[in-house]
């Protein structure tokens, strides 16, 4: 699914806000999904996404969205970058590069 989420991003029609932050914590990343699913009509097909990438700054930056696996299209999307992630968002999130938010 991975592919699939990157390749729907390249050709996304949405426009990616990118938010910069010191502490990235799983709330920041629940109140996104909790927000868009309060402001938006949400499908079966939705699943919510989180891509996290380690930056050589030591940073790190994280796509956040929402993917309709029958169309295979991003809903919506931002970038987070961050100085940091707390401990709990970094056990929630693993060690894989994409988590899945059902």
């Amino acid at each position: 699914m991975l592919y699939a989420i990157l390749n729907a991003l390249a050709v996304a029609a949405v426009y990616i806000v990118v938010y910069t932050v010191v502490l990235l914590t799983i709330d920041v990343i629940i109140d996104y999904f909790e927000n868009w699913h309060t402001e938006n009509e949400v499908d079966y097909d939705d699943v919510g996404f989180a891509i996290k990438e380690s930056l050589e700054s030591g940073d790190v930056r994280v796509v956040q969205g929402v993917f309709n696996k029958n169309s295979g299209t991003i809903k919506d999307a931002r970038r987070i970058k961050a100085e940091d992630i707390d401990e709990d968002t970094r056990i929630r999130l693993g060690e894989e590069k994409l988590t899945i938010f059902n």
